[in-house]
């Protein structure tokens, strides 16, 4: 199967999904903005912000009484160290405000590259550990596949789009308690200079269906990428 092929299948198994999980969904806009920076050497420093407006919910996401309502604002710091092998270690640390309260974040990674003929495959493990008031302490185990290919050409030039597919497996111990949550997230992305790219796409995630009701989340994405 290729790129594109795969790429409407997901579009179109997430809009099954979507179709079946009417009452029990989680709907709205995830928009992002992540600035590397390179401080010397193979050393380089990336900043995220993310936030989050829900539009729609379902019955197991009844926490917001009034809709749309915006969630959450995440501000992120990395420091992350490339290797010549084109591995990359990374860690960090996460500022969340949501609803009002305070949440905390210790983030660690570990990514490796991969370089094809006419694309980019990543694997990428991490860890984190969020800490509130509220809840209880949550810690997370995660694996991440991406691969990336231009939509023309065997790479992606100044101008051009490109096509990039996430698949996400998140290990969740919370209070006790264990979770998983897969996330599927095909985007297109266009690349302005070497310096400037955006993306937008379909982030949709799925989790408490081990021990509960399934949930599904839908994200439209939308992202902007600034190096200097």
């Amino acid at each position: 199967m290729n790129t594109k092929k795969f790429f409407i299948l997901l579009i179109l198994l997430s809009s099954h999904f979507y179709l079946f999980s009417q009452n029990d969904h989680l709907f709205g806009i995830l928009p992002s903005l992540n600035i590397n920076h390179n401080i010397s050497g193979n050393w380089t420093l990336n900043v995220k912000w993310e936030g989050r407006q829900v539009y729609s919910q379902g019955e197991a996401n009844s926490e917001f009484e009034d809709l749309p309502v915006y969630e959450r604002n995440d501000v992120a710091t990395l420091i992350s160290y490339k290797t010549d092998l084109q591995q990359v270690i990374a860690m960090g640390y996460l500022i969340r405000f949501e609803m009002g309260e305070l949440i905390h974040r210790s983030i660690q990674q570990y990514t490796f590259l991969e370089s094809g003929y006419s694309s980019r495959r990543s694997h990428r493990i991490s860890a984190d550990q969020t800490f509130s008031k509220v809840e209880d302490s949550e810690f997370r185990f995660r694996y991440r596949f991406t691969i990336e290919k231009p939509l023309s050409g065997v790479k992606v030039d100044e101008r051009e789009f490109y096509l990039k597919i996430n698949n996400e497996y998140l290990n969740i111990l919370q209070g006790g308690e264990y979770d998983l949550e897969i996330r599927i997230v095909p985007v297109i992305g266009y690349k302005f200079t070497e310096d400037l790219k955006t993306e937008t796409g379909l982030d949709y995630r799925i989790d408490s269906f081990i021990n509960n009701k399934a949930s599904h989340n839908y994200w439209l994405s939308l992202s902007i990428y600034l190096s200097y």
